[in-house]
């Protein structure tokens, strides 16, 4: 399994201002959001069986599609009576462990098939190294009938960057919030900013052709990458509005950052639930987690009260 430090903290911004999507692409229903800074990690999800503690005496703490048709709770429940969960050093090690425990584990028939929000798992805490949280994002897939971890997105708090989110499903709805615009609105400007520019491109080439400067502006134009001039432009007009979240974010308490996630989970699932037509139960917010050194996964809300002394 390999694990690569990706230096860009500012996670899925940069993957929500480059990637237009098709409005039709399928995404996970549940959804997981978690934001981290100095003081700890504060996460919430929409659905139970998304949240789970690792061990109970270490600070680390995994997030899965509660949805999937992998059986993401029995693995992890079997995984920890299996074993004795050990300290490690780092987020990776723990990723590592558990995929040593995945190979063990037959696929199921239609596993190869699944979408990657099915096969994706997120582990966040900290490592008996770290003083500030972290956390690794990695993908399963199936290699020769078993669960094999890919390669891993690895990401710290600390230096430059004193804040992280990170997120399980579709947060188109509220993502103003965070990106300052849709993937949706994004999409529609970048193809309106392509039509504008070949309007204009015709209209200078026709004001030039037939002069002396004819060739001199048509090399112009080859040499123009018009496209990634329009990305550009798309990616640092949400800058300041993520600059301002994320500098909100830094100087939250972890008491802060509770609220923050509680609100961004159910009003995306709110909106979600609106726009689908409001048929069967209005969603809620079932889980709620607070990640700390001292204290490891405390639970802020879960509906399965039963069950307290198992998760």
């Amino acid at each position: 399994m390999k694990y690569t430090v990706n230096g860009d903290q500012k996670l899925h911004k940069s993957d929500k201002k480059i990637k237009f999507e098709s409005p039709n692409v399928q995404t996970m229903t549940p959804n997981f959001f978690a934001l981290f800074n100095k003081s700890g990690i504060a996460c919430a999800a929409d659905a139970d069986h998304t949240i789970f503690r690792l061990a109970k005496s270490l600070p680390v703490a995994i997030a899965v599609n509660p949805s999937s048709k992998i059986p993401w709770e029995k693995i992890l429940q079997d995984y920890k009576q299996s074993t004795q969960v050990q300290e490690r050093l780092t987020m990776a090690e723990y990723a590592a462990d558990f995929g040593a425990y995945l190979a063990s584990v037959p696929a199921g028939n239609n596993w190869g098939s699944l979408l990657s929000e099915d096969l994706n798992i997120i582990f966040f805490g900290y490592g008996s190294g770290d003083i500030f949280p972290s956390v690794c994002d990695v993908c399963a897939e199936v290699v020769d009938g078993v669960l094999n971890l890919g390669e891993a997105c690895v990401k710290i708090v600390g230096g430059d960057e004193i804040v992280l989110c990170h997120l399980l499903g579709d947060f188109e709805n509220v993502s103003t919030l965070i990106w300052g615009s849709t993937s949706k609105v994004r999409s529609f400007f970048y193809e309106k900013d392509k039509e504008m520019f070949q309007v204009y491109k015709g209209r200078v080439t026709d004001r030039f052709k037939g002069t002396k400067y004819e060739d001199y502006v048509s090399e112009c134009f080859a040499g123009f990458d018009a496209e990634s001039k329009i990305a550009s432009g798309l990616d640092s007009a949400t800058d300041n509005v993520y600059a301002s979240f994320m500098t909100g974010v830094g100087s939250f308490s972890v008491e802060d950052m509770v609220t923050a996630v509680e609100s961004i989970v159910k009003s995306n699932s709110e909106l979600s639930y609106i726009r689908s037509g409001a048929k069967g139960n209005p969603p809620d917010v079932k889980e709620i987690a607070v990640l700390t050194i001292p204290e490891g996964l405390s639970w802020i809300k879960h509906s399965l009260y039963y069950r307290r002394n198992d998760i």
